[in-house]
């Protein structure tokens, strides 16, 4: 069976389950609500100390204190289709979830009971739940990357414990969210739902990680509608759907729980406040998005343009020796330096110089300049991949030879 036909299968099956997904949560949303309500406040009274510190500490595993490190390192240990795969996992359940969260408008616990013992203190939305809908395909996609080994084919029950432990620090995570009253157990089950999707969508359904060199290059900058042209595409679209719900959507939730987490949580910052979080995060993740592909573009003109024979060599381009390795991580310092614009840009400036200068500008060039121009200054200064420099052909312009006719009397 053709990969475009597997892919077509696959998306549709996808489809039948959310929409039934959309529909049960529709169903369950207020009963389970109400029920988290008296069972949150219940399990905070009996806890112990240990309880509420364990999940506190769990709170950070399901954010990006854990999340950007495992980036970190898929990127610089992996071939460039699976840090891609890993990261469009990454991006578009962050997405969603903030997307969602807009659409729902629904309240946090803590807002409707202000009793509640919360941590930590939001004044984004809730439903769904951002920490479930995320860290399941995040750790899942993580555990397959990292144990995509022969040694773990092999012994394929060291395989099945990891997974075991990841299943259990994400069961942990959720469990975290509704004791410290983020979300009610209707929440975290629907992110659940939701979140499982983008990991069979990009692992089992795409399954970019297994592309090869060429055909994942092939994809980010081919003609017509190949991979990267397509995200582009989905990306500006998702991100019109997210300007026009932040401007015409008509927010449902009772004023009264939208003064309950004011009083809760005073000295935030206006864009952490509600429609403006959802925005703020979602419009971040989509420019980020733009960028990688734009630099991931931009690499594959390189290497077909300059090194046609070596783009496995150039896939891999994180193998090297120990020097490299040091080299290429001092040379990754200065291209984050686009985040020193979040820093420097105040939160008091207008609207449109803000998510312009604050949001955008920072978030593609950071994409662009990491996995397009760090890429290459790698392999041009040699501290990448050993192997795209042996036995290099230069592909050079060669002038079409001069025919010459002799006409003989």
């Amino acid at each position: 069976m053709k990969r475009s036909t597997k892919i077509l299968i696959g998306t549709i099956i996808l489809t039948i389950y959310l929409a039934i997904v959309i529909g049960i949560e529709n169903l369950f949303r207020d009963p389970l609500f109400k029920i988290s309500l008296k069972l949150i406040q219940d399990w905070q009274h009996d806890s112990t100390n240990s309880e509420y510190i364990l999940f506190r500490v769990f709170h950070y595993f399901g954010n990006y204190a854990v999340y950007l490190p495992m980036t970190v390192i898929i990127f610089f240990s992996q071939p460039l289709n699976k840090s891609f795969t890993f990261l469009c996992v990454l991006l578009y359940s962050t997405f969603f979830s903030h997307f969602l969260q807009l659409a729902y408008s629904d309240p946090r616990p803590f807002w409707v009971n202000p009793n509640l013992l919360r941590y930590p203190c939001s004044v984004s939305f809730a439903n769904p739940s951002g920490h479930a809908i995320t860290s399941l395909p995040i750790y899942l996609s993580f555990w397959h990357i990292m144990t995509d080994y022969k040694f773990f084919h092999k012994y394929k029950s060291i395989r099945f414990l990891l997974l075991i432990l990841v299943i259990g620090i994400v069961f942990t995570i959720y469990l975290s969210r509704i004791y410290l009253a983020a979300h009610g157990i209707n929440q975290v089950i629907y992110g659940c739902l939701l979140g499982i999707v983008f990991y069979v969508v990009f692992f089992h359904i795409i399954k970019l990680q297994t592309y090869t060199a060429e055909e994942f290059f092939r994809a980010m900058c081919g003609p017509g509608l190949e991979l990267g042209p397509t995200i582009l595409l989905v990306n500006t679209f998702l991100l019109f759907v997210l300007i026009m719900l932040y401007y015409y959507r008509e927010i449902s939730i009772d004023r009264v729980y939208l003064f309950n987490a004011l009083q809760a949580c005073p000295g935030k910052k206006w864009y952490q406040y509600f429609r403006f979080a959802s925005m703020v995060n979602g419009l971040g993740v989509i420019m980020g998005f733009i960028g990688i592909i734009s630099g991931l573009a931009f690499v594959s003109s390189i290497a077909d343009r300059d090194y046609r024979q070596k783009i496995c060599e150039i896939n891999d381009w994180y193998k090297g020796i120990f020097v490299n390795h040091v080299l290429r991580y001092l040379l990754f310092i200065p291209f984050c330096l686009p985040v020193l614009l979040i820093a420097l840009i105040p939160p008091n400036v207008s609207f449109p110089i803000f998510y312009i200068f604050k949001i955008s500008l920072p978030a593609i060039l950071l994409g662009f300049l990491i996995f397009g121009v760090y890429i290459i200054s790698c392999i041009k200064l040699k501290i990448a991949n050993g192997e795209i420099y042996k036995n290099r052909i230069e592909y050079e312009v060669v002038p079409p030879p001069v025919l010459t006719i002799y006409v003989q009397n």
